[in-house]
């Protein structure tokens, strides 16, 4: 016999000694089912259900081969990949994609806005400081805008020809103790031209008119308006001074036309500015403008 036959002869029935060693060990140690085939070849097998061509998972096909529809091979189907309920999505995907996940809910989606808006001061927390009779400014305490005032702060002094004779005529009458009416119309027409109640009795007290009226702000905040100069002339009605107070503001939206809907009272917002990077300031729609201008708190 040639050797080389000899050498296949010894390496076929050594392949064969070993896998009945193998076989032996295995039913020795009760881990073979009688008519299968061994279990060591079984575990690293899947099963195959049927083949298919992924452009048309429809069809299925008992073996391998070409696809009938392109120009592939066909793709088998395993055992594992069947009868899950979902979508399976291969691990090594959901890492390299950084995919989650999340518990399906039923509600209503949620409608995101990015626009601009513009900080305001609160419209209901605006006063006005006005003279009410004509006269001039002979001293100012305030002299520019932007300035913090306190409220109660004294503002102005104001000379007032009308003012200072409706004093000298309020003591007039209080020196008259039986007209009782006089006394009352006097003191009314005092509180008409703008003097507080404080003031008409420091008044009484001194019993001596004084010539400059002393103007307050009437709350605490910011000097946004300050038409009055010191020495000019006022006019009845002229505003001295305009005070905001900025404890709360107000922020103006814009939106366009087709998202106009989607803002409502009540709705939440989130307002960031660039002079405070890195800040979320919350707060809910206040009021909708006929104009769909949305007006946050």
């Amino acid at each position: 016999m040639d050797t080389r036959i000899k050498i296949a002869l010894a390496l076929t029935l050594g392949l064969a000694a070993g896998g009945a060693g193998s076989w032996f060990a295995l039913k020795q140690s009760g881990h073979e089912t009688a008519g299968n085939a061994p279990a060591a070849a079984a575990a690293g097998e899947r099963k195959i259900l049927y083949w298919y061509d992924p452009m048309v998972p429809d069809q299925h096909f008992d073996k391998p081969g070409k696809s009938p529809f392109m120009d592939m091979e066909l793709v088998p189907k395993y055992a594992d990949e069947a009868g899950s309920a979902g979508v399976a999505i291969d691990p090594r995907t959901v890492q390299n994609l950084g995919v989650r996940t999340a518990v399906a809910e039923r509600g209503r989606l949620w409608r995101r806005i990015d626009t601009v808006g513009y900080v305001r001061n609160d419209e209901n927390r605006v006063a006005v400081l006005q003279a009410r009779s004509e006269g001039w400014i002979e001293r100012l305490h305030v002299r520019a805008l932007n300035e913090t005032v306190r409220a109660g702060q004294l503002i102005a002094e104001v000379y007032s020809p009308a003012l200072y004779a409706a004093q000298e005529e309020y003591l007039l009458a209080l020196r008259q103790n039986e007209d009782a009416a006089w006394r009352q119309a006097a003191r009314q027409k005092l509180s008409f031209l703008g003097l507080a109640e404080a003031q008409i009795a420091r008044l009484e007290k001194a019993g001596k008119a004084q010539r400059r009226v002393a103007y307050h702000a009437p709350l605490a905040g910011v000097v946004t308006e300050l038409p009055a100069k010191e020495g000019a002339a006022i006019s009845a009605g002229m505003p001295m001074l305009t005070v905001a107070d900025l404890s709360r503001v107000w922020v103006t939206a814009e939106v366009v036309e087709d998202q106009g809907a989607w803002i409502a009272p009540g709705k939440s917002v989130e307002v960031k500015l660039a002079s405070l990077p890195g800040e979320v300031f919350e707060g809910k729609v206040d009021y909708v403008y006929p104009a769909r201008r949305a007006q946050i708190i």
